[in-house]
């Protein structure tokens, strides 16, 4: 559910979208995964004809040594060009994390460290941006099962 809200005299708007995965893993090392996202095409503004957009991602992982592994994924939005990704991430300690990527359409550069501690993750990351320069970025994850 995407709900859009603007102050001033811009009114409240609403939509629904679906979005799936799959994921395969043919042997350890490797992952294959693929992501649809709002399929149905749904319309924030009819207005406008202000659509929330439509991708597909297509993704690998391959854990190319023990502490080593190496990603690379392709998005498309109905609306926009092709977007490749590519990172790698080395583990420099038991659960201390180094990763940089990079990506197309436009070109940004990242760079960040995560740290895993059982179920419990952080993450904090640059991206440099051609117009923004360095933005920061910092999450923390809690899985649950």
């Amino acid at each position: 559910y995407h709900h859009n809200y603007i102050m001033g005299e811009y009114e409240k708007r609403s939509a629904l979208t679906v979005e799936g995965g799959i994921q395969y893993k043919p042997d350890e090392k490797l992952t294959i995964g693929a992501h649809l996202s709002n399929p149905t095409r749904a319309v924030i503004s009819p207005f406008e004809n202000d659509t929330i957009p439509t991708y597909f991602n297509l993704g690998i992982d391959y854990k190319a040594f023990d502490k080593f592994s190496v990603a690379l994924q392709l998005n498309k939005d109905l609306d926009h060009k092709l977007r490749i990704f590519g990172g790698m991430e080395y583990e420099l300690m038991e659960n201390l994390y180094i990763r940089t990527g990079i990506n197309t359409n436009p070109f940004l550069s990242t760079f960040g460290l995560g740290y895993k501690l059982g179920k419990l993750s952080a993450d904090i990351a640059f991206t440099n941006h051609p117009i923004l320069g360095f933005t920061p970025h910092f999450s923390f994850q809690a899985i649950i099962r």
